[in-house]
C-alpha cells in the first residue's frame, strides 16, 4: 500500500477506475520515455492549479516499479506520472484503442555493499501478439 497526491478534480477517476487506466501504464511509459533522462536537476512535482489530495492505492509491483523507474530517470514524482497517466486515460480518442505493449521491469545489482553500490535498471516493451495474451520476446524486436 502506497499513496499518490493527486489534484482533486481527478482523484476520484483514479479511485473508481484505478484498474482501467493503469491500462494504459505501458502505452503512457513509452510516450513519457519519448523525453530526456534528467540529472542534476530538482524533482518536479504536479503543478496543477488546484488543491491537492492524498490517495491510498495499490500497485502490482511491475506497475509500481515501472513508474518508479521512469519518475526516477525523468526526475518527476510518481505521483506526477499517475496524474499524466490519469490525463492519458481522460482523451476519449485514447481509450478508443486496445492496450498492444507489455513491459518488464528488470534490477541486478550489480555491486551492493558497504563500498559501493551499482545496479542495473531496465525496462522493456514489446509488442502483444494478435491473441492478446502472449508477447513477443523483445530480444527478437532489439537484435531483429
Amino acid at each position: 500500500m502506497t499513496s499518490v497526491s493527486l489534484p482533486v478534480s481527478v482523484a476520484p477517476y483514479w479511485r473508481r477506475r484505478k484498474r482501467e487506466i493503469l491500462g494504459f501504464n505501458e502505452r503512457f511509459l513509452r510516450l513519457a520515455m519519448r523525453g530526456r533522462v534528467r540529472r542534476g536537476v530538482t524533482r518536479r512535482y504536479n503543478r496543477a492549479g488546484e488543491g491537492f489530495e492524498i490517495v491510498c492505492t495499490r500497485f502490482w509491483p511491475g506497475e509500481y516499479d515501472a513508474l518508479h523507474f521512469a519518475a526516477a530517470a525523468l526526475r518527476v514524482s510518481v505521483s506526477s506520472l499517475v496524474y499524466l497517466l490519469i490525463k492519458l486515460w481522460l482523451k476519449p480518442e485514447r481509450r478508443r484503442h486496445l492496450p498492444r505493449f507489455c513491459a518488464n521491469y528488470s534490477i541486478v545489482p550489480v555491486v551492493w555493499d558497504s563500498a559501493a553500490g551499482i545496479l542495473e535498471e531496465s525496462l522493456t516493451f514489446w509488442r502483444l501478439t494478435d491473441n492478446l495474451t502472449d508477447c513477443e520476446l523483445p530480444w527478437m524486436q532489439l537484435t531483429g
